[in-house]
Formats: C-alpha cells, structure tokens, sequence
C-alpha cells in the first residue's frame, strides 16, 4: 500500500537530528545553541525528551536545562503525525486523534485515493505513485499574512525539503526524483470561498503546503517485502 511506504519509508525515517556545534554556558537555567541548520524545529519548539526551546534566532537555539548539553551532542526534532484518507475522512480523524492539537501538529496528510500507474513485467519499476500530501500547522489567522508565512509556511518548506531528501535518498525503495514536485502555500488552509479562504477545517485555524509529486517505487522493494 502507498499508504504504508510513505509512512514507513519516508516519515518514520525522516532525519530528525541535530548536532550541537557550539554551546554557551548555562546561565539562569538558559542555555544557547548552535546547529549547521535547524530544520523544522520551529514548527514544536521541543525537542524529543521534553528540552523546552525559549527562542530561535537564526541556527542559534536557546533551550532551558539545568546540565550543560555539549558540542557535539546530538539532539532530535519530533516527526509529524500522519494521516491518509479522505477529506471527510481525515477532517474526522483528526478531529478524534487528540483534543490537544499540541499532540496532533504538525501533520503530514496524503490525500487518498491515489492514482497509481502499474509498470509492465520488464520495467525495474512496480508502479508510480501520483500523490498529493498535505504539510500542515497551526496558523493565526488573526496575524498579519506576512508573519503567518514565517512562523508557520517557512518552517513547513523545511518539513517538505526533510520529506523530498529522505525519498531521493531511499533508494532501496525509490529511483530518484524526475523533479521535486508541485508547491502551492496556503497561510490560511481551509475551505475556500468567493472572497478567498476564510472558512476553517478541521475546527482549527491552520496553514499547509500541498506537494503534489510522483513516487517510483522500485519493483526490488516489493518484492523484499
């Protein structure tokens, strides 16, 4: 099932470690550090393990600790919650997930069905997979559009960089990316209307990158299974 490899093979297997090249000292429980990049961290503002991040300026991370982290360690970032199905359908998952959205956001969706195209008996290829994901946040829709875009669709564009990266870089399981797929950012996701997208879905006021983007799955894969 398409399902079951962008899970397993994408989103479980996202490389959600950073390595601390520089480290201040603890002050007042207050500790900065520093990473090559920091990913998607800005859509959790945690890492794995609870270290609470106080602010984020540029690759520099200020966290709250009591021992002092060291250059060198490696710290992760949460994956993002998955969902497949339906727009009825997940609109009513996700609504049954969490009553806290902090346990249900970020999350990737892939709209399903999915067309797939199933390749001949000589082709290394099993089938492509037309897929349309959706990366989605929290949003404020009360913010100007400008701050939605950094605080919510820039981080997410991260997320969407992580997920286009682990795909070209399994290639037990995938040929390479013909292209990186189509992008389109929504501040503000939810039903559109006449005068644009003002109605929420999902009983929350959220943002999301749709990605729509072939998968080659390998027939080599398949048959390992």
């Amino acid at each position: 099932m398409i399902t079951d490899i962008v899970e397993d093979e994408i989103i479980n297997k996202l490389d959600n470690t950073l390595k601390v090249i520089s480290a201040s000292a603890v002050v007042n429980n207050v500790q900065t550090l520093t990473f090559c990049n920091i990913k998607w961290l800005e859509l959790y503002k945690v890492f794995v393990g609870g270290l609470e991040v106080v602010s984020i300026s540029g690759n520099s991370v200020s966290v709250t600790t009591s021992t002092p982290i060291q250059v060198g360690a490696i710290l992760e970032i949460p994956r993002p919650v998955f969902f497949h199905g339906t727009p009825l359908n997940t609109v009513q998952e996700w609504h049954e997930f969490s009553t806290n959205e902090k346990d249900k956001l970020p999350f990737i969706w892939l709209v399903t069905p999915t067309d797939e195209n199933y390749q001949d008996r000589k082709s290394t290829i099993e089938r492509i997979s037309n897929c349309k994901l959706f990366f989605v946040h929290w949003s404020n829709w009360l913010e100007l559009n400008q701050n939605r875009v950094n605080e919510t669709i820039k981080p997410l564009h991260e997320l969407v960089d992580a997920f286009l990266n682990k795909t070209n870089n399994n290639p037990s399981v995938f040929d390479r990316l013909s292209n990186n797929g189509r992008r389109k950012e929504y501040p503000k996701f939810g039903r559109e209307t006449q005068k644009g997208i003002e109605e929420v879905i999902m009983n929350s006021t959220l943002g999301a990158i749709s990605l729509d983007i072939e998968l080659r799955i390998k027939k080599s894969y398949i048959c390992e299974c």
